[in-house]
């Protein structure tokens, strides 16, 4: 699933780019998205989620747009950025291309004109060769893709993963073993802390007394016969 920032401090215009990229959604089968919705750049700026596309205005008050999008690139480097402003400054612009923009351009008056541009940030962005696996969910199979885990958790014959924006992905009753579910996150970047946790290293901030410490306040339990390993991965940080 993709996430999207919008940032616009001109509320009409924000309304309008609300409408018009949720009818895009709808219009695109196989585009899945959350939309997250900003008038305040520092808002932002603060956001602990990673972004896919990011569309910002310069009516968006509380920083300099250009400077905000720098340090959005920083946190996510793979993102589909592109600016609206009320007029085109060739400077402006040309700062904007240097940082990856997909486009500098005039706030879209009509709906084919952000539908065209949405087309463009989908080809542009890094998630066509993201790592996926595929998951038996409540909702269907689903192709769940492993940047969007924070982590996930085994009760019984059933499997959670906790996604980066609040979304639970369920499994239905399976007749697999949790290891052999999440042996393909092993090979990717996640840690398996406990018998009945696997957690996205990416996500991990620090190991405390209670658990692993992840970037959305979530502690994880870490059992005692794994902490030393895990307090191997984080020896160059603050570890209890």
């Amino acid at each position: 699933m993709l996430h999207i920032a919008v940032c616009d401090g001109e509320c009409d215009g924000l309304r309008k780019s609300a409408q018009w990229i949720q009818r895009y959604l709808d219009l695109r089968s196989g585009v899945h998205a959350r939309l997250f919705f900003f008038t305040q750049l520092q808002e932002l700026l603060a956001d602990i989620r990673r972004y896919d596309i990011c569309l910002l205005s310069d009516h968006a008050s509380g920083a300099d747009s250009l400077k905000a999008a720098w340090q959005l690139k920083e946190k996510n480097p793979g993102m589909a950025l592109a600016f609206f402003a009320g007029t085109v400054n060739p400077e402006a612009a040309m700062e904007a291309y240097r940082l990856g923009a997909v486009q500098y351009l005039v706030r879209p008056k009509e709906e084919s004109e952000m539908f065209r541009l949405l087309d463009r940030m989908l080809e542009e962005g890094d998630w066509k060769s993201a790592k996926h696996i595929p998951f038996n969910s409540t909702e269907g199979v689903v192709n769940l893709r492993l940047s969007d885990v924070l982590y996930g958790k085994s009760n019984g014959h059933r499997v959670s993963f906790f996604l980066r924006g609040g979304q639970v992905s369920r499994s239905k009753c399976l007749r697999i073993s949790f290891s052999d579910i999440v042996e393909p996150l092993l090979q990717n970047g996640f840690l398996r802390c406990h018998d009945s946790y696997v957690v996205n290293s990416a996500y991990a901030v620090r190991l405390t007394p209670e658990g692993l410490l992840l970037v959305d306040g979530t502690v994880v339990p870490v059992s005692t016969k794994k902490r030393a390993a895990i307090r191997e991965e984080f020896r160059n940080a603050e570890c209890c």
